[in-house]
């Protein structure tokens, strides 16, 4: 289930190292920084950063994967910040990496608009393990108030049929939906199980995440969830230091830079190394990188963005490389409760 595989990418290590082993853990890399949603809760869209943006380059990917595969990673998410179906390379990116490169577990989160039958098709056919729907309701106008987009119709057609060619072909790529609660679909979850439940395997439920550069979320769409049926996992809120994605994941941003997590990638603030001038090896197990690391073993993080993340509040912080944090992409404060007030009330 993914929500086994989330609790054991998050799990306690007995001992941190500056020099982790990545053997049989998960990379993802982001083959796309732009979407075609406009949700509520997403600061990228909020800051408007998925109306900008691109493809990663396609030397990068084979050039970052292949040493990946190298350094013992199995898992690879084909994502971060962006909706994967918008790079036309999709189907082509994941045969690459099951069929020659073979990895273990190739998966990819998407809204689900462009996986439409045929493109279904191809990536199934290339070799996909999983596929995470995000979908935050079960009815069509809070959908739309949701996504920002009128496509509850569509989104509904492609998962449906995700589940029928599975089954009809007795194929075994798995299934999955991510779920944001806010309190506006809060009542929607008996609703989202019995409609969804059917066509996939597992249905996690997240709260809203609440970003400390938009305001409006947590004051206007954050909630409490309490009540039993679906899996529950509370991110954000209780995290704690040392960051186990500094030990347990390798994040590659559309740019091609190495990031410190999958928070952020878009500002420059979490990006490390750049990985067109060095070998991912060199970055993953470079100074730069131990030195991030020792810091959360340390405890001390304070002028970074990772002490804005676990305090949920904004510091007087420096991006961890200059360099790649170019003035264009800097972090921008946004309030969205306007338009959370305009699409809810």
């Amino acid at each position: 289930m993914i929500s086994d595989k989330m609790k054991l990418q998050t799990k306690n290590c007995d001992a941190y190292s500056v020099f982790p082993d990545f053997k049989g853990k998960t990379m993802n890399i982001e083959i796309v920084n732009m979407c075609n949603e406009k949700c509520i809760y997403c600061e990228y869209s909020a800051q408007g950063l998925h109306r900008q943006g691109g493809f990663i380059d396609d030397e990068l990917f084979y050039k970052v994967t292949k040493e990946a595969k190298e350094l013992g990673i199995t898992d690879v998410g084909l994502y971060i910040t962006g909706e994967p179906f918008l790079n036309p390379l999709l189907d082509k990116y994941i045969y690459y990496l099951k069929k020659e490169l073979k990895f273990d577990y190739v998966y990819l989160s998407t809204n689900g608009i462009l996986c439409t039958s045929d493109n279904l098709i191809k990536v199934v056919e290339a070799g996909i393990d999983s596929i995470k729907f995000s979908v935050s309701s079960s009815e069509r106008e809070n959908f739309k108030k949701h996504h920002g987009v009128d496509a509850f119709d569509k989104v509904l057609d492609n998962i449906k049929f995700a589940y029928k060619y599975r089954e009809e072909n007795q194929l075994d790529y798995a299934l999955y939906m991510f779920c944001i609660i806010t309190r506006y679909n809060e009542h929607e979850k008996e609703k989202m199980k019995e409609l969804y439940e059917k066509y996939v395997d597992e249905i996690v439920c997240l709260n809203v995440i609440s970003s400390p550069y938009v305001k409006g979320v947590r004051e206007l769409l954050g909630t409490q969830m309490r009540e039993a049926g679906l899996t529950e996992i509370i991110c954000m809120e209780n995290l704690t230091l040392p960051c186990e994605e500094l030990f347990n994941k390798i994040v590659v941003n559309a740019e091609g830079y190495l990031c410190v997590c999958c928070h952020e990638t878009r500002s420059g603030y979490t990006c490390v190394e750049n990985l067109h001038e060095i070998s991912l090896k060199d970055a993953v197990y470079g100074e730069k990188m131990k030195k991030i690391r020792q810091m959360h073993i340390d405890k001390k993080i304070c002028g970074t963005i990772c002490e804005d993340c676990i305090s949920g509040s904004i510091h007087e912080i420096v991006p961890f490389e200059q360099k790649l944090c170019n003035k264009g992409t800097r972090i921008s404060v946004v309030d969205v409760s306007e338009e959370i007030k305009r699409r809810f009330q």
